[in-house]
């Protein structure tokens, strides 16, 4: 079956880009990870790689070099060897995408009656694929993908009793806060596992997703203050990124400001109110 090359979202607000023009011709061989095309948006430039392999197949409608596109854009198809190009209907963007997010094979859904292509609305009315396979897919995408994890730990003291002066209030609630306050534009993910005793691990993206945040057991741990080792309740945290989407240093610079808001609550109060 073939592959469809789409655009995909290169940061938090993108929604369309320039399309830069195509980094292999017609028919070429292309492996997973190789770049097949260039794309800008108002921030980057790109290389973007394949997340298949096969033959590259440019349909006769694909976007030019200087033309716009969106985000979920079909732009042409790595085919088998030997294999046709397929003649499915014309899909929108957003048709593709929910296609892509419930498991369904675009060329299996029909168009509303005289129209010339597939919308959203088409693909919604076709039963879903069983979720595990969506998820599998997902998570399939997610390995295939360039990306890097990165850990830090927080001195969770002052934050501790802040908590404890809020009662049944949940460390989710202040982890989601402090988030959003070191990150306002992002649509922050948190996966914490403190709960269940697991004192750290490492996220697993689930496209679209760009980063995830998981937080292990806050506990009583040994740090260094000055010549002595004493306990501290800290909170370990990683950062699970798409490389794709967003770089190293600010990644980073997310990273350190959310364990200085954690360390020092008390700076922005009034922001957990």
């Amino acid at each position: 079956m073939a592959n469809e090359i789409t655009v995909p979202r290169l940061g938090w607000s993108m929604e369309e880009g320039l399309f830069a023009g195509w980094l292999k011709a017609e028919g070429d061989p292309v492996i997973i990870g190789e770049p097949i095309y260039a794309l800008e948006s108002d921030k980057v430039t790109m290389e973007v790689e394949a997340l298949d392999s096969g033959f590259l197949h440019i349909p006769a409608n694909a976007p030019t070099p200087g033309s716009s596109v969106v985000v979920g854009q079909l732009l042409g198809y790595l085919l088998a060897e030997g294999e046709a190009p397929p003649t499915a209907t014309p899909a929108s963007p957003r048709a593709r995408a929910a296609a892509k997010n419930l498991g369904i094979d675009i060329s299996t859904v029909q168009p509303r009656e005289g129209a010339a292509r597939i919308i959203e609305a088409d693909v919604l009315k076709v039963k879903p694929a069983a979720p595990l396979t969506t998820i599998s897919n997902r998570m399939e995408e997610s390995f295939r993908a360039s990306h890097f994890y990165i850990h830090a730990d927080a001195n969770v003291e002052k934050l501790a009793s802040i908590h404890d002066q809020h009662g049944p209030a949940a460390y989710d609630d202040f982890l989601l806060k402090a988030i959003a306050i070191a990150r306002p534009e992002a649509g922050a993910t948190l996966l914490n596992l403190g709960s269940f005793g697991i004192d750290r691990f490492e996220a697993i993206l689930n496209p679209p997703q760009s980063m995830i945040v998981a937080v292990g057991k806050i506990a009583k741990r040994p740090v260094v203050e000055g010549d002595q080792v004493v306990a501290r309740l800290t909170m370990p945290i990683s950062l699970s990124v798409d490389h794709r989407v967003v770089d190293v240093i600010p990644a980073a610079a997310f990273l350190q400001t959310l364990i200085g808001i954690l360390e020092a609550p008390e700076a922005t109060y009034n922001e957990w109110e």
